[in-house]
């Protein structure tokens, strides 16, 4: 009966490590939110498109005072943002220059900004941050520059 019992403990022991190695796929420490990212898409969970590598969107985000800032594309911007170790993400109000731009680029500005205001949670998945709103619908990948 103590050789089954074992047998049983040890059985249990390696199902829960083996499912513990299966959750390391994605991330959501926010420490590793810290550096500089480039815009890779934008938009619903249905219409996700790849962003205009021409025009240069980024965001930094610095943890030891929670703020962020970068490019819209053509406008330069700063935030501050909370996040958690379980994924939520949230950032404050935007403040920014004012400059106009191409069509395009102020377009691909705006639903930049649009994804910033609207992220409520963020994943890590390998070198991509994936944001995503309060229905769980990705708004925005970018990628570790």
């Amino acid at each position: 009966m103590t050789k089954t019992r074992a047998a049983v403990l040890v059985a249990l022991m390696l199902t829960l490590a083996i499912a513990l190695t299966g959750c390391g796929g994605g991330g959501t420490d926010p420490a590793q939110l810290e550096g500089t990212w480039n815009l890779k898409s934008l938009g619903g969970a249905s219409d996700l498109k790849d962003a205009d590598p021409a025009i240069a969107t980024n965001i930094a985000f610095k943890a030891k005072d929670s703020s962020a800032s970068g490019s819209g594309g053509v406008n330069s911007f700063s935030t501050t943002y909370v996040a958690t170790e379980d994924g939520s993400l949230s950032f404050g109000p935007i403040a920014g220059t004012m400059k106009a731009g191409e069509p395009a680029a102020m377009e691909q500005e705006q639903a930049f900004f649009d994804a910033l205001a609207s992220t409520a949670s963020f994943e890590l998945n390998g070198s991509d941050l994936v944001l995503s709103d309060v229905g769980n619908n990705t708004v925005a990948v970018l990628v570790r520059r």
